[in-house]
């Protein structure tokens, strides 16, 4: 029976849909996009400006990783929508979703940072969920950049404050930029620790995301576990598909990285091997494998694996 039909009145139903669009699990982007545009539709019916405006909001985050040119239209149709009655935390919502749109959509992160920033000038620490996630955005563009040392401090930074604290998807997300970072500056052994910790962490709340498998491979092939890390760039290949989701140029970064030492460190028939045993892999196999003494203590001590995951 599903949640939602044609008998459930259509603001009840649009908040169902947007309710969907913002959940802080793994439903899958295209879905969630999806919801948020059913959520805006109805509203659109309903002549409610601000909850079509906020409908919006979330189905442009989600879009901007699913379907370029609906998130355009999305983030023009926000911009006619916009009130200056309405309390100034709105138009961090649209700053916010540019930059999301210029990061992610137009691989321009340099033009991300000057929305960012546009924000954070105006924002106190605090005061919204849009400057909170602007301010989220800015180790992820230091990385982009190459600035190790500047992503680390402010991962560290936003891992002491409060929204990380309470919330397991954000820290994990933290923790992982935290983790490349740490690759970058060359200690691959505190990051190991970081990028374990999210792994769990973001398996358990979202699902595994191919995304974090790059920067698995990569630490992989940083560290010379050769055969690891191609199995793993065998698993991401073989999850992405010919018509895969679009990954970050961060994580695209990650994965050409690790395939570049792999490359010159094995042969091509050891390496099509691999890539063979690589496709058969699950995740939580994979992460096992990643993790190898975790993995160990957590069985002994469980008598379960450390992590469950969908391959």
């Amino acid at each position: 029976m599903p949640w939602v039909d044609e008998a459930t009145p259509p603001r009840l139903a649009a908040r169902f849909w947007f309710a969907v669009s913002n959940l802080r699990m793994q439903t899958g982007t295209k879905r969630q996009a999806e919801a948020g545009l059913k959520a805006a539709e109805l509203f659109r019916s309903l002549g409610d400006r601000f909850w079509l405006f906020m409908s919006l909001t979330s189905a442009t985050y989600h879009l901007a990783f699913a379907d370029r040119a609906a998130a355009k239209r999305a983030l023009t149709e926000m911009d006619a929508l916009l009130d200056p009655a309405w309390p100034s935390w709105l138009q961090f919502a649209i700053a916010w979703c540019k930059a999301i749109y210029e990061y992610s959509v137009e691989r321009r992160p340099e033009e991300a940072r000057k929305l960012v920033d546009s924000v954070l000038q105006s924002h106190l620490r605090g005061d919204s969920y849009y400057g909170d996630g602007c301010e989220f955005l800015l180790p992820h563009l230091d990385l982009e950049a190459g600035d190790f040392a500047s992503a680390l401090h402010r991962c560290e930074d936003l891992l002491s404050g409060s929204t990380a604290i309470e919330c397991t998807y954000v820290r994990a997300y933290l923790l992982a930029w935290r983790s490349l970072a740490l690759v970058g500056l060359g200690d691959l052994e505190t990051a190991g620790i970081s990028l374990r910790t999210a792994t769990i962490m973001i398996t358990h709340t979202a699902g595994p995301a191919v995304w974090l498998f790059c920067y698995i491979a990569q630490l992989l092939a940083r560290q010379g576990r050769l055969v690891e890390a191609a199995k793993t760039i065998a698993y991401i290949d073989h999850r992405l598909g010919p018509n895969h989701e679009r990954l970050t140029t961060l994580s695209e970064r990650c994965h050409e990285d690790a395939l570049a030492i792999i490359k010159s460190g094995l042969g091509t028939e050891a390496l099509g091997l691999l890539r063979d045993e690589g496709c058969r892999l699950r995740a939580k196999e994979v992460i096992a494998m990643a993790f190898p003494v975790r993995a160990q203590r957590h069985q002994q001590r469980l008598g379960a694996p450390p992590v469950s995951g969908h391959s």
